[in-house]
């Protein structure tokens, strides 16, 4: 399935927490490293396919409620003069301003604050960019959900401009849920990138040291004309200790 998948459709762009754009109001625990690996692939814009692959995001526990992120995705274009590059390179620092729902501290929505450095890395990034991101995951009505909102600086142009997204997440059947994500960019002088994705993740049982396996699948499509037309992406992640407790 996640094979066919990969060879109809297209992949989305950065990943924070697979399979999404957007991200959620934890991080990874002190003294280990989360680990999220798109291992397939694929867009589709205008004609024109790119494979995606890998995804590497690795998320480092530095202490709690802080952690220290690095990501990238390696795109390879089967036609054209694109050739392969590394895009969506980032470094970023994410901490929970406020302890909630997804640290067991009781219904309250956990908050979070994430700022990104944004490394200049695909052909026509001149410019070291950023963002700040706020983010409220919280739970309501048997739905799980992740509002972010922030403002960025691009790395073409170094243009301002705004950034957002939402997830939904719904138990299906044991430790299988739905999810669901609408998300966007709005940059001065450049149209807006704005998609959604439907998907699902599966939750598996692991042994230490390992912590945390589980596999996603997701299905992306553009909704703005700026945005890839279809897209899709499958991926796993796992956190294993960096060092010693």
């Amino acid at each position: 399935m996640l094979l066919a998948l990969a060879l109809v459709l297209g992949a989305g762009d950065a990943v924070a927490y697979r399979p999404f754009v957007s991200t959620d109001a934890a991080v990874a625990d002190p003294g280990y490293v989360e680990l999220e690996l798109g291992y397939i692939g694929f867009r589709q814009r205008g004609g024109a396919s790119t494979i995606v692959a890998p995804t590497i995001v690795a998320n480092f526990g530095i202490v709690r409620d802080v952690e220290l992120v690095g990501q990238t995705d390696a795109t390879h274009e089967l036609a054209g003069h694109g050739g392969s590059q590394a895009e969506d390179t980032e470094v970023q620092l994410k901490w929970v301003a406020r302890e909630g729902v997804l640290q067991d501290r009781g219904p309250a929505p956990s908050l979070a604050v994430e700022l990104n450095l944004l490394v200049p890395t695909a052909i026509g990034e001149r410019h070291v960019g950023g963002e700040l991101i706020g983010i409220a995951s919280g739970e309501a009505a048997g739905w799980m959900y992740h509002i972010n909102l922030g403002a960025v600086v691009d790395t073409v142009e170094s243009e301002p401009g705004l950034i957002w997204g939402l997830i939904l997440e719904h138990p299906l059947r044991g430790r299988l849920r739905a999810v669901a994500e609408v998300n966007g960019e709005a940059v001065r002088g450049s149209p807006e990138d704005t998609s959604a994705l439907v998907g699902a993740i599966w939750e598996v049982e692991v042994p230490t040291p390992l912590h945390g396996l589980s596999f996603d699948i997701g299905v992306r499509r553009g909704i703005s004309r700026a945005s890839a037309d279809w897209g899709g992406t499958a991926g796993l992640t796992f956190a294993l200790p960096w060092e010693t407790p």
